[in-house]
């Protein structure tokens, strides 16, 4: 968020003004301290692609404390360090955002992953919030589609009565995807967390979207100008999009990558989430290796809001660069 400067001149006349308003209006009552909630900002962007109004719309953020083991648990703690340091970013926690994507084309509107829901703390949680900001009712999203299953990505189907959030909402999901969590394979994942208290809450989730569900195979067209992608390895089944309007297009690139620093520095570093590393790994520097060569608009659900931008090689590594504001 950017601050309008103010001049040192402009600073003392006006604190002059208030110490003589102060003065003449004779003894003065306290003044209540002025009111500040923990909110930055609307929590949604707005952007178009093509012939398409799109949006980032916030869920919150996932605070990681320490940093590792959960992101690069395998890195050299003295690198690990070192590099969050060089980008004057603290070691011992890491901040992810969790944004979620709106496509509207004017006759249906398709939101792209549900966020975490009242499910991982207050931080998380506040996307219908956002969506309404912008002026949009979850009862009027057509469609959602689910990346791939874990709890940010998938706890907003229900709210904490386990009614649906978006009850006129068909869904759409990776077949593998829906078959692993589905399946008695999801119980010996492997990764962070305890799958017995992970994979019910999850099940139930999946379970709301059974009446109205569609199962996907990558290659598949999601819908008219979405095309789901392979990008196993995160979990066994995750998928990303290639939306693409009037010769324009956005890769949204679901969690193949997780810090901005850390996952485009270190691409060869997994996340203790990875179900399997080696494949995530390399489903990663495919994915980002196209995204640089084909100069494709991407978002990053866990890049710093609103997770818009471009991908560029630089050597063994990768950058980001992030959109231009425009309001």
């Amino acid at each position: 968020m950017n601050v309008a400067g103010t001049s040192r001149r402009g600073l003392l006349a006006g604190a002059g003004a208030l110490a003589a308003t102060s003065l003449q209006a004779g003894p003065a009552r306290a003044a209540a301290a002025p009111a500040q909630g923990d909110l930055q900002g609307a929590g949604f962007y707005r952007f178009r692609l093509g012939e398409l109004a799109m949006m980032s719309v916030s869920d919150g953020v996932f605070h990681a404390e320490p940093a590792q083991p959960m992101l690069a648990p395998e890195a050299p703690p003295a690198d690990f360090a070192a590099m969050l340091r060089s980008r004057f970013l603290s070691p011992q926690a890491v901040d992810l955002q969790v944004n979620a994507l709106l496509i509207d084309d004017g006759r249906r509107k398709v939101l792209i992953d549900t966020g975490a829901g009242p499910y991982l703390g207050p931080a998380l949680g506040r996307l219908t919030d956002n969506l309404r900001r912008a002026g949009v009712e979850p009862a009027e999203i057509d469609t959602v589609v689910i990346s791939h299953a874990h709890e940010d990505n998938v706890m907003g189907v229900l709210d904490p009565d386990g009614q649906r959030v978006f009850p006129n909402a068909g869904y759409v999901v990776g077949e593998a995807e829906w078959a692993y969590w589905t399946g008695r394979a999801a119980q010996d994942q492997r990764g962070l967390g305890d799958p017995a208290a992970r994979v019910p809450p999850i099940r139930r989730q999946l379970a709301a979207m059974a009446d109205r569900l569609r199962l996907v195979r990558p290659g598949y067209q999601v819908l008219p100008g979405i095309v789901a992608r392979a990008a196993f390895g995160h979990t066994p089944g995750q998928l990303t999009f290639l939306i693409e309007s009037a010769g324009e297009h956005l890769l949204y690139v679901a969690d193949i990558v997780h810090h901005h620093v850390l996952g485009l520095g270190h691409p060869e570093w997994h996340v203790g989430f990875d179900q399997d590393p080696v494949l995530a790994v390399a489903i990663r520097r495919r994915t980002l290796d196209q995204a640089a060569i084909d100069r494709h608009l991407v978002l990053v659900p866990h890049f710093p809001f609103p997770g818009l931008g471009h991908i560029v090689r630089d050597g063994r590594q990768y950058a980001w660069v992030p959109v231009e504001w425009h309001w």
